[in-house]
Formats: C-alpha cells, structure tokens, sequence
C-alpha cells in the first residue's frame, strides 16, 4: 500500500475475512492442519482453545521450525548426520 494511503485505510480493509482463515485447537496435529493453511490467503491458522477463545497463531514458519527441530537429534545432529 502506499504511505500516502496509509493514515487513510482502515483495518477491516485490509484483513483477511475470518471465514478465509483455518481454526486449529491446541491439541490438533499439525499434520492436520497444513493443508487448511496452504488454501489461507497467508498460510497462517488460529489457535482456539474450547471456548472458542484466541491461544495463538500459526504461521508457516512456525511449521518450519517445528520440523527442524523434530528433525535434529538429541546431540543436535539431524538424523542422517549419526
């Protein structure tokens, strides 16, 4: 967006529409979850907890870096590196 638009524009012009963005509960396997985030306009979910209350949100690189790390060994290592 352009500076010039920017004290102009308003929030609700620019968010996503909450009907366009995956809900996840807490205890959801991300295995579930990402391929309601790769059809999300930024590929990021929500995080609710049972009442429907906002716990977090999940971005892609959140995934990334859960992988990595599940990836490393107990030394640091990946699995391939033994």
């Amino acid at each position: 967006m352009p500076p010039v638009h920017r004290a102009a524009t308003q929030l609700a012009d620019t968010a996503v529409p909450l009907e366009y963005v995956p809900v996840a509960l807490p205890d959801e396997p991300v295995a579930a979850l990402l391929q309601r985030m790769s059809a999300a306009p930024d590929g990021r979910a929500l995080v609710v907890d049972g009442r429907g209350r906002l716990v977090g949100i999940v971005s892609p690189s959140d995934v990334s870096r859960c992988v990595q790390v599940a990836m490393l060994g107990p030394h640091g290592r990946t699995a391939a590196g033994r």
